[in-house]
């Protein structure tokens, strides 16, 4: 898993996570709930998805290891709100 090994790496651990789904993407939410999940609540993460996404990404905002969700169309303003929330 590709965000595992840069998580791995401390220095190139990063501060915030933005996970962009875009609706022909297919990222399975398992998988990544089990990826973040290894991460912990220690790296903050936003999730950003189409607002008719199926409902399997709700997963992601219930399992707590998202910090905010938004959904598109979304303003420059509104992300950097989210990014100033979650590394408060």
């Amino acid at each position: 898993n590709q965000l595992l090994n840069i998580i791995n790496v401390p220095s190139e651990k990063p501060d915030l996570i933005i996970i962009m789904i875009d609706a022909n993407q297919q990222i399975y939410s398992d998988e990544l709930i089990n990826s973040l999940s290894i991460i912990g609540k220690s790296i903050p993460c936003i999730l950003i998805t189409d607002i008719n996404q199926d409902l399997q990404y709700y997963k992601f905002v219930d399992s707590g290891l998202i910090k905010q969700h938004l959904m598109k169309p979304v303003s420059l303003k509104e992300i950097k709100n989210s990014i100033r929330l979650s590394i408060e």
